[in-house]
């Protein structure tokens, strides 16, 4: 997956996120959080579903900013090392 791909991917699901935190009026982090640690009531089977769509798309979004920053080290480096030299915007 590219770099670009994975920032793409990124943004896509912030947006998801967002709709989510607007709902609950809770960020993802925190939510993930109280869901981790089993300290939220899931009552009925929307909110189930949505508490279990919430927290698969974060640990997406967190598996995602772990490869990208991973892939920005290598960069970072590369560039120091002057291997790819100049910093270029990457060409869809």
């Amino acid at each position: 997956m590219s770099m670009q791909q994975i920032v793409d991917d990124i943004y896509a699901l912030n947006r998801h996120l967002q709709s989510f935190e607007k709902k609950y009026r809770l960020t993802s982090s925190d939510f993930y959080e109280l869901y981790s640690n089993g300290e939220l009531d899931e009552g009925e089977f929307e909110q189930t579903r949505d508490f279990v769509e919430w927290a698969g798309f974060y640990r997406m979004k967190s598996q995602l900013e772990a490869e990208f920053a991973g892939l920005s080290r290598q960069r970072l480096a590369a560039l120091r090392s002057g291997e790819q030299g100049l910093l270029t915007p990457e060409t869809a």
